[in-house]
């Protein structure tokens, strides 16, 4: 049976030119025959491997399955096929957390040479890569929780698309600093790397680089080892009390209130203003952004929470004009000032 199924496998240098497949219940490894390739194991070895890289199924796990399974190939001759190809490849996560990673900096070379071979205009004018690292936690069940870093190589010529973003590591643990100290750690020093050294040669040509974290807020305070959004001074980037953050005069980007790298690790020694542990992101702040979407929601909360507590409140009062109501109508200000003074202080901010 004919297919054409060889456009993944020539990523890796392999072409699938026919396929058999049975109906059979005994499990038969031998799914794939090469008709001008005589050697029919060698054949079975290049899809095995194609397909534990495309799954991201580690060497060590094979191992084990093929001890079970005796007429699988041997993992070792999968590690020596593996070596002719240039993938990064895959390790357990430092610290007590179960979890996988890449190494950062591989993974990172790969795609940055595919991205200046589909787009080779744009990086021979430019010669510079913008790399935004990402991150979340996530609830997969009752007692499961998962922590994901990835990264993504961005173009002022296009938007990202989830094909863009490549996983770095992955945690089986909930979102924390330890966490993300421990588990990321070999990823995060990586990432640091790259951001001081700001350059990187690929096939003899020097790109200037330039990282950015961008995640939602949560993420960020354990990254930047600051206190919790509930906390006073929980603004990774001023000084202003929790009580003083709505007053829409405070100048938050001028000194003494706007805080830097360097101050979060001044005050995270004295566990003062917010700051609990050092910094895991070696970054300024102004590489540091929240994500668009999570703000965009808590604006929209805020104003919806204005709209509900305006026609609740004029409900009130009409309901005191047909003497329904025991409210003094003369008692705090009125809804529509209310409404129109939460709004407004929002539509300020563009301004």
């Amino acid at each position: 049976m004919e297919i054409c199924l060889g456009a993944p496998l020539a990523e890796i240098g392999l072409y699938i030119k026919s396929l058999e497949l049975s109906t059979e219940e005994q499990y038969n490894p031998a799914v794939v025959v090469d008709e001008e390739n005589t050697n029919v194991e060698q054949n079975h070895i290049a899809v095995l491997t194609y397909y534990l890289l495309k799954h991201g199924v580690s060497m060590e796990f094979y191992h084990e399955i093929s001890m079970l399974f005796k007429d699988l190939p041997r993992s070792y001759k999968l590690k020596q096929f593996k070596k002719g190809i240039k993938v990064p490849t895959i390790s357990k996560t430092p610290g007590p957390y179960d979890g996988a990673q890449f190494d950062f900096m591989d993974i990172f070379q790969l795609h940055a040479a595919d991205e200046i071979k589909q787009h080779r205009l744009y990086y021979e004018e430019n010669q510079s890569f913008l790399v935004k690292v990402s991150g979340d936690g996530a609830q997969y069940s009752r007692t499961s929780n998962f922590c994901l870093l990835s990264f993504s190589i961005l173009r002022d010529d296009s938007t990202l698309s989830c094909y863009e973003v490549h996983t770095i590591a992955v945690l089986k643990t909930s979102e924390s600093y330890e966490a993300l100290r421990d588990g990321f750690g070999d990823a995060i020093a990586s990432i640091n790397s790259l951001a001081d050294d700001g350059e990187i040669t690929l096939d003899g040509i020097t790109y200037s680089v330039e990282v950015v974290c961008c995640a939602d807020y949560k993420f960020l305070l354990n990254l930047m080892g600051m206190k919790a959004a509930s906390s006073q001074h929980s603004c990774i980037w001023c000084e202003v009390k929790d009580v003083d953050r709505h007053k829409m005069n405070v100048r938050i980007h001028e000194q003494p209130k706007k805080r830097t790298l360097a101050s979060i690790k001044r005050n995270a020694r004295t566990q003062s203003l917010g700051c609990k542990n050092a910094p895991l992101l070696e970054l300024e702040l102004d590489h540091i952004v929240p994500d668009e979407l999570h703000l965009l929601l808590r604006v929209m909360d805020m104003l919806i929470q204005a709209l509900v507590d305006t026609a609740v409140a004029q409900d009130h009062y009409e309901a005191h004009d047909r003497g329904q109501s025991s409210i003094n109508a003369e008692d705090g200000p009125k809804p529509c000032e209310e409404y129109k003074r939460v709004w407004g202080a929002f539509l300020c901010l563009g301004t």
